[in-house]
């Protein structure tokens, strides 16, 4: 495996490594892998890992190759894929492994399609990620940080945490019936996926979104599949069976299934993402027939809707707070209890650091999921002028405290169209201001 183009990119720029036309077929290597970051995913046990093309899910997807590292081992797996256990998982892999069907390469416009990768911690939450064809085809291969929130000013990438949100069936309630049977009643929310279009990403910086991709993600069909206990899930749609549900538009399901004797029954869902069924399940959860539980005795069960039951400070009627966590089991990430704003801006003109120019100052309260901020103009024709020519980087992000910045401008007539950005990890932007003239 090559760790060192990313290196080399940011160093020597894009233009200075795009030698003659080389156009690399899967025949040949064609490298997908973390160069730098990672995914912060559970991985006390072997991480689930599948990905396939879009636009041809079940003709084009890597197979029976084990894609994921949770530790590395210095030949497959390298440095930033960390120790077992330690929440650190890459991506590592190429396209003309043995085990990958297909090749996502169309030879008539020399360009890789797009792909999405699909993972599942040892906890059951997930990430999903979606990587196009405009990112390195003259090199060969498709790198993760393309996806990866990219902090300019620090020349740093972020990890992608694992979550809920890939589509994962909730069990709301179960039934048993005669036969070893039950009846199961679901719920599910569409996935949320990153892309290397999504704003803040270093796809995005470098200009790498060709195609302006929007996952528009959907929730899928209903799937089971019977494998073993304790062993890594096979996510390719072909190991499940359909149950030929499809959740309502409420996103609820109702099935009835039989328990096996031995192995593990696994319950999941496809999603739809850029118009296609995915090639692999998105998300699942181990069905145990013992009925609900209770683990971390807070008085609400898993069935009932607690959504972490590890944490008993984690349930549906907890206190919502700011800490980067769904509290109350809703669905929604600190709703109405973080205030993310930007605070106290001023623009002086006469501090010494600023000399000709103007100094800008801000403070934010709470910072659960900033990237970073943008110094802007806004006229009053609605034009936006940005002052800063690359992100301005965080202290806090996602610590759910606040800090004190400071950027210089250039000098304006009026510090009353002084604004400032707070861009969020999915993209959003909040606009704070105008600042006050001293």
């Amino acid at each position: 495996m090559r760790k060192t183009f990313l290196l080399l990119l940011l160093v020597f720029g894009v233009a200075g490594l795009m030698g003659p036309e080389t156009l690399a077929f899967c025949a040949a290597s064609t490298f997908m892998e973390h160069e730098i970051s990672y995914f912060a995913c559970a991985d006390s046990t072997e991480v689930s890992a599948l990905a396939y093309q879009i636009t041809n899910p079940l003709g084009t997807h890597t197979g029976t190759e084990d894609i994921a590292c949770e530790a590395r081992d210095m030949v497959t797996c390298f440095g930033e894929s960390g120790n077992l256990g330690d929440n650190v998982v890459t991506i590592e892999t190429d396209w003309g492994n043995p085990g990958i069907v297909g090749c996502p390469f169309n030879s008539s416009t020399g360009q890789y399609q797009r792909v999405l990768v699909v993972v599942q911690g040892s906890n059951g939450k997930g990430v999903l990620v979606s990587l196009g064809s405009g990112g390195f085809p003259d090199l060969g291969g498709y790198v993760l940080e393309t996806a990866h929130q990219y902090v300019a000013a620090t020349n740093e990438f972020l990890p992608l945490d694992c979550h809920d949100k890939t589509g994962r069936p909730r069990l709301v309630a179960q039934s048993a019936n005669p036969g070893n049977t039950f009846t199961l009643v679901l719920h599910f929310e569409p996935p949320l996926v990153n892309t290397d279009c999504d704003p803040g990403t270093f796809g995005k910086f470098q200009g790498y979104c060709l195609d302006g991709f929007q996952p528009n993600s959907a929730v899928g069909g209903v799937y089971t599949s019977v494998q073993t206990c304790g062993a890594p899930a096979d996510l390719r749609l072909g190991s499940w069976t359909n149950t030929g549900v499809q959740p309502d538009a409420n996103g609820d399901a109702t099935i009835t299934v039989t328990q096996p004797p031995a192995d593990c029954l696994l319950i999941g869902g496809t999603s739809i993402i850029g118009g296609f069924e995915s090639g692999a399940i998105t998300g699942f959860l181990t069905f145990d027939a013992g009925g609900c539980h209770d683990a971390d005795g807070d008085g609400v069960t898993d069935c009932a809707g607690d959504c972490d039951d590890a944490n008993a400070a984690v349930h549906p009627g907890a206190t919502e707070i700011c800490n980067a966590i769904d509290d109350n089991c809703n669905g929604v990430v600190d709703e109405g209890v973080c205030d993310q704003s930007a605070t106290d801006i001023v623009v002086d003109f006469h501090h010494p650091a600023g000399k000709q120019s103007g100094l800008v100052t801000w403070r934010t309260i709470n910072e659960v999921d900033v990237i970073g901020f943008n110094v802007v103009l806004l006229g009053s024709d609605g034009s936006r002028t940005p002052q800063n020519a690359a992100l301005i980087g965080c202290d806090e992000c996602r610590t759910g405290l606040g800090s004190s910045y400071s950027f210089i401008i250039q000098k304006v007539k009026s510090g009353r169209n002084v604004f400032v950005e707070v861009v969020h990890q999915d993209g959003t932007v909040g606009t704070f201001g105008p600042a006050i003239r001293q």
